[in-house]
């Protein structure tokens, strides 16, 4: 998920801006064939926060290539790059910790700001319209179907004897 999450927002992150991404260290080198030719100067801390160590996470740092730098990367980087990170996930306790003090600056260009919009369903108009589906009212009775009541007596059978019961409420 982790790498399909990076697929999709990585392309979003403008040229020379800064990757910060907070994932478990052991989906780091999934994500090589994204971080390693669209991502430089990447560093990896492994989180000492409790619920951090829980999940081995690690926050993953990286500066975003121009095209004309993915363009020139030669295949034997990408694989010396791809290398390091194997080498740098191996053990979770080998990822030094995020340091208190910073010890590397990213410089952030200005950008524009980000204009988001949703374009998926309408779901409260759905869930308006949903009462009034002919489908909906059908597929209710088995995805909503009332609790059974009983009343009267019931019989058991219980290890081959017949016992009748009121049942209580």
């Amino acid at each position: 998920m982790e790498r399909i999450f990076l697929e999709h927002v990585g392309r979003w992150i403008q040229p020379g801006a800064v990757l910060v991404m907070v994932i478990p260290y052991d989906r780091v080198y999934d994500c090589r064939f994204v971080l390693t030719p669209q991502f430089k100067d990447k560093a990896i801390y492994r989180l000492t926060d409790s619920a951090a160590v829980a999940y081995k996470q690690v926050v993953l740092f990286g500066v975003r290539r121009t095209r004309q730098e993915r363009e020139r990367i030669s295949d034997a980087a990408v694989s010396q790059a791809n290398s390091k990170l194997y080498e740098v996930t191996l053990s979770y306790h080998d990822i030094p910790p995020l340091p208190q003090a910073p010890d590397r600056y990213y410089v952030v260009p200005p950008s524009s700001p980000a204009k988001l919009e949703y374009r998926g369903l309408p779901l409260d108009l759905l869930e308006d319209l949903l009462d009034n589906s002919p489908a909906w009212r059908q597929a209710k009775r088995i995805t909503h179907a009332p609790k059974p009541e009983f009343s009267g007596r019931r019989r058991v059978c219980i290890r081959g004897m017949l016992r009748s019961f009121a049942p209580q409420d």
